[in-house]
């Protein structure tokens, strides 16, 4: 559980967490829901449509955040689990070996398809709520 607990090291321990923090509240995730929910209905007039309509966008964006806390918890502890103690997974590429070296090809081949999915989805995340 120690891993668990936020300790704080020195300046990059702060600019890590503070990274980690951006990454699991993902602003750019509520404005897009928001956005998304927006486009569909339209703009609603004050009254019970438009009640329902933030419930719904409430619920929407909860469960958005939700399942990303799940899977950002899950690479932490995975990453935890198999990375502690190596040296040079400080970069992208030195993560993807040390994945490979551990975790086997296909699990590395997973890991950057992944990644490349995240880029893109946080890319169109921030372009649909800008129109």
């Amino acid at each position: 559980m120690g891993g668990l607990l936020p300790r704080f090291d020195g300046t990059e321990s702060v600019l890590i967490a503070a990274a980690m923090l951006g990454a699991t509240v993902m602003p750019h995730a509520v404005y897009l829901h928001s956005g998304l929910v927006r486009d569909r209905h339209g703009h609603q007039p004050e009254g019970p449509i438009r009640s329902r309509l933030l419930r719904v966008t409430k619920i929407d964006v909860g469960l958005a955040m939700l399942l990303a806390g799940a899977v950002n918890l899950s690479m932490l502890l995975v990453a935890a689990t198999t990375l502690r103690g190596r040296e040079g997974v400080d970069s992208i590429d030195g993560a993807h070996a040390a994945v490979a070296d551990t975790l086997g090809q296909v699990v590395a081949l997973l890991f950057a398809l992944g990644l490349l999915a995240s880029g893109l989805a946080s890319t169109s995340s921030g372009r649909t709520p800008a129109r």
